[in-house]
């Protein structure tokens, strides 16, 4: 069955908004076979290896996988949890927190962590919240800077669940937001408040995960965006042009990368005979491996290898509170309209009528059957509970028994085109007729 099966959904939850954060993936457990099944994952997705898998899966599976799997499990016990990995824990909180932010601010809606790879997947996270009766979800992948591989690739994920569902959910997939001036300033205020603490270093490294150069040279515009984020930070930060380096880490491969590499900025700044050195990552929004291990324990021997002094390696944003206020307000101006708008769905409205939308002074109702007059049409069955269901003039449908409603009607038909007619989808004109009610101008269904 290439269609799955639908959830069966909690009907008073029905109608709501979901929000999913969407971050890179972690294996489940740091040892080689996990970590395997996790490289396998994310190395056999087209937007990060662009090479045919007639090609590339050979060698992933004979010769990269057995080769780093062992090595990769090796740095991920060096940073790993009794909870769990850094990156999902973190996740995890920030949906939690971010809860709570849009609770404070009125906005109901059902938040929860997902990992592009290894688990809690992205399917894995949709189906959770369809579940809870979400018809509309925001997917908010939580990368600063637009890239394919990241951004891109979320969407991908999306797109590939909805495939596959019977009932769509409207979707909603959040951008980068690498000049977001709410998160530019809860990531300035971060560092100066590390600064207040330890002191201000004599040079600050901006790194950022870096993608091929073939990438950016075919339309990616991630360099741009990043050059972009770093270049407003050390404003906000009110670094001087030489006080400051952008770099790029985390290379794979022998192909030409975004440069400089943030390993020859260190070394650089190390032979330099620098003393303090500050890295703080931009592109990153919870720690992870390329934080905590690359850099802060890798990063830092190259750099003092090299003869530098301190090398301070800043915490991501995390818990931040004023990045979780400003995380906030992106995900409400991404749901803006949602919350305002669309009437809640039942799947068994007999039971929970009574969370129906109230009658409106103006709206069209349909007469109590109760009360109805002799030779007056019978209203939706729902009347006969004293509960107005969503019947009226503009939408002359009951969206409590599922029925057009057309003892209240004058249907007229026409084919308004020839292509209607090829794809089998005729347009109705409705000519609502109500007696008790309001009768406004007709409508198109």
């Amino acid at each position: 069955m290439y269609y799955r099966p639908e959830p069966q959904i909690d009907a008073p939850q029905a109608g709501r908004c979901g929000v999913m954060l969407i971050n890179l993936g972690s294996p489940e457990a740091p040892n080689a076979s996990a970590v395997r099944r996790y490289l396998a994952e994310f190395l056999s997705d087209r937007r990060i290896i662009e090479m045919s898998p007639l090609l590339w899966q050979p060698i992933l599976r004979g010769v990269v996988l057995p080769l780093r799997g062992a090595a990769s499990a090796a740095r991920y016990r060096s940073i790993w949890h009794e909870e769990g990995s850094p990156l999902l824990l973190h996740s995890r909180r920030q949906a939690r927190l971010l809860d709570g932010a849009l609770r404070q601010r009125g906005l109901r809606v059902v938040t929860c962590a997902a990992m592009r790879y290894g688990k809690p997947g992205v399917a894995e996270a949709l189906d959770a919240l369809k579940k809870g009766g979400c018809t509309r979800i925001l997917a908010v992948p939580m990368y600063p800077q637009y890239s394919a591989t990241t951004i891109g690739s979320a969407a991908d994920a999306v797109h590939a669940w909805a495939l596959r569902s019977r009932a769509v959910p409207e979707l909603r997939i959040s951008g980068s937001f690498a000049l977001y001036e709410p998160w530019l300033r809860a990531a300035a205020a971060h560092v100066r408040r590390f600064w207040q603490r330890e002191g201000r270093p004599a040079h600050v490294v901006f790194s950022f995960h870096g993608v091929p150069q073939q990438m950016v040279q075919q339309g990616d515009p991630y360099e741009r965006e990043c050059r972009a984020s770093a270049a407003r930070l050390a404003q906000e930060l009110e670094l001087a042009d030489g006080q400051w380096t952008l770099a790029f880490q985390s290379r794979f491969g022998r192909g030409k990368w975004l440069a400089p590499a943030t390993q020859d900025v260190l070394q650089q700044l190390g032979s330099a005979g620098a003393q303090r050195v500050d890295v703080f990552c931009p592109g990153f929004v919870a720690d992870c491996l390329e934080t905590l291990e690359e850099i802060g324990i890798e990063g830092k021997a190259l750099f003092q290898k090299a003869g530098g002094g301190e090398l301070r390696v800043l915490p991501c944003l995390n818990e931040d509170p004023d990045w979780i206020e400003a995380l906030a307000d992106w995900v409400e101006r991404n749901l803006r309209g949602w919350e305002e708008r669309g009437e809640p769905t039942f799947s068994n409205p007999r039971k929970y009528g009574a969370l129906l939308p109230a009658y409106k002074a103006g709206d069209t109702v349909i007469p109590k059957a109760g009360r109805a007059k002799k030779g007056q049409p019978r209203g939706c069955p729902c009347d006969r509970r004293g509960v107005y269901c969503e019947t009226s003039t503009a939408r002359p449908f009951c969206f409590c028994t599922g029925r057009l409603f057309l003892p209240m009607i004058l249907v007229k038909v026409s084919i308004c085109s020839l292509e209607a007619v090829m794809g089998c989808l005729p347009i109705i004109h409705i000519t609502p007729s109500v007696q008790g009610g309001v009768v406004s101008e007709p409508s198109n269904l």
